[in-house]
């Protein structure tokens, strides 16, 4: 991506390169924020970034600090946090589009699945059409993944906590409803 953007003009496509004004060094400084902000997303570190951003959360509430008090690297860290956090965000919204992308999801991942045998891998979680439930992944996904790493994100934004918390307890207790009537 960095490299179609740094040469768009080269490729026959209009210039978007909206680096071209930059210095090298300031070029690599936000190549890799924006590589930093790609592994953010990266799900095998979430326990991890929760666990680090509640370090933060109790700092600030330690310190008495506010957003504007928080060092740069803290701000990165709670910035790339968000930036995952948006990346599973589907179970935050309201319940149609919830259930709509849960099924999206699943369908890709019973895709990557189905490749999987085909291969003769291992199946990876959710993705064996034949044991994983959509009730059931939803509950869990909420209950362990989502609501916890957004309850953390509520404690700085206050809105998230308004906002986005309740709509997750709501749409965990339509999933939960549902797993108890397969």
């Amino acid at each position: 991506t960095f490299q179609l953007i740094l040469n768009s003009e080269k490729n026959g496509c209009c210039n978007i390169n909206v680096l071209e004004s930059l210095s090298p060094k300031q070029k690599n400084q936000i190549r890799n924020k924006m590589i930093q902000a790609i592994l953010a997303t990266d799900m095998s570190h979430h326990f991890s970034s929760v666990s680090c951003v509640e370090k933060i959360v109790a700092e600030m509430r330690i310190q008495n600090l506010s957003w504007s008090g928080l060092n740069q690297i803290y701000v990165e860290t709670v910035m790339n946090f968000m930036l995952h956090l948006a990346d599973i965000s589907n179970p935050g919204k309201p319940l149609k589009v919830a259930k709509h992308w849960a099924n999206c999801a699943l369908s890709k991942f019973f895709a990557q699945g189905d490749l999987e045998a085909e291969k003769g891998l291992p199946v990876s979680l959710l993705c064996d059409r034949n044991s994983t439930e959509l009730a059931s992944s939803q509950r869990d996904f909420i209950r362990f993944i989502v609501l916890p790493a957004f309850e953390v994100l509520g404690s700085i934004i206050p809105e998230v906590k308004r906002i986005v918390v309740p709509q997750l307890l709501q749409n965990l207790e339509y999933w939960e409803s549902m797993v108890e009537t397969d």
